[in-house]
């Protein structure tokens, strides 16, 4: 093996091609944040959707996440794309089927989401 054919080598494996789609670095990435509350019916106020998984799917960018609610039942997702999206939470309780809901990003906040039970 000649000394040329070793560097080329060496440089491709440091420095792979990388190619990018049109539009690519046009695109503004976001961040979309929210957050999801529970119905109380005994209470005066819905209460924070601890530990619910939250999606979002894309048919171009196909599923982002997990993201987990936290104690506040605040989610977020970093850097996404410009698009539409079905925004997808899962409940704690696996026989329960998921909440779906269609947005569009921007905006990048979505609105405060009550779920009908947990």
């Amino acid at each position: 093996m000649s000394r040329r054919f070793r560097v080329l080598v060496v440089i491709s494996v440091l420095f792979p091609v990388i190619a990018l789609a049109p539009g690519a670095l046009n695109a503004q990435l976001v961040v979309v944040s929210g957050a999801i509350y529970v119905y109380n019916p005994g209470g005066t106020e819905p209460a924070p959707a601890v530990g619910h998984r939250v999606y979002l799917f894309n048919r171009s960018t196909g599923w982002i996440g997990p993201s987990v609610t936290d104690n506040y039942g605040r989610f977020a997702f970093y850097k996404v794309t410009q698009s539409s999206y079905l925004l997808t939470i899962y409940y704690r309780n696996p026989g329960i089927p998921p909440f779906e809901k269609p947005i569009t990003v921007p905006p990048e906040i979505v609105e405060t989401i009550v779920l009908p039970h947990e």
